[in-house]
């Protein structure tokens, strides 16, 4: 078993075992809000949700570094991000997604791609909901789009953000 939460700007990953009632030491991401974990199958976890200024993001990640992409006066500045760690709790990559927004779901593909949905800011035209795929390094995106209020492959103003992912094993991804 495995739980993810934030508090206080710091995402928390806590494996629990069913045959054990020790927990493995915790893995904290600062300056993230975690919403959303899945495990491969060589049981590497991902975890995602929202990051802001200081993440620990990794040197070759996607990216590295939060865009400025901050609406409004006060607007905090935040983005998807997505990490990944291996079976024995080392981190692989931790990278911000590009969405100015964030990601309330990931799913990965048989390759170990992670696939995510969730909520992009758009400048003038509020948030739409988005699918991207970072590649199983996590140093590229392959694949994004955005849909629902000022989306590109669709209008539906009741389509505003992504709230779950699946791929199969064709790699075609569903979200609701």
């Amino acid at each position: 078993l495995y739980t993810a939460f934030g508090e206080g700007g710091t995402a928390v990953l806590i494996k629990v075992s069913s045959f054990s009632l020790r927990q493995r030491p915790a893995v904290t991401i600062p300056f993230a809000t975690a919403s959303s974990l899945a495990i491969d199958r060589e049981g590497s976890v991902y975890l995602a949700g929202t990051a802001t200024a200081g993440f620990p993001a990794t040197d070759g990640a996607y990216r590295s570094r939060l865009a400025e992409n901050c609406y409004g006066p006060g607007a905090t500045c935040k983005d998807g991000f997505v990490a990944k760690y291996r079976f024995d709790g080392r981190l692989e990559y931790a990278t911000y997604t590009g969405t100015a927004g964030y990601v309330s779901q990931v799913a990965i593909d048989s390759r170990g791609a992670a696939w995510m949905t969730g909520s992009v800011e758009l400048q003038g035209a509020g948030s739409s909901g988005f699918i991207a795929k970072l590649d199983a390094n996590g140093a590229a995106r392959p694949f994004y789009t955005i849909f629902g209020r000022g989306g590109l492959a669709f209008r539906n103003p009741t389509l505003g953000i992504g709230r779950g992912i699946a791929v199969d094993s064709r790699e075609a991804a569903y979200v609701v």
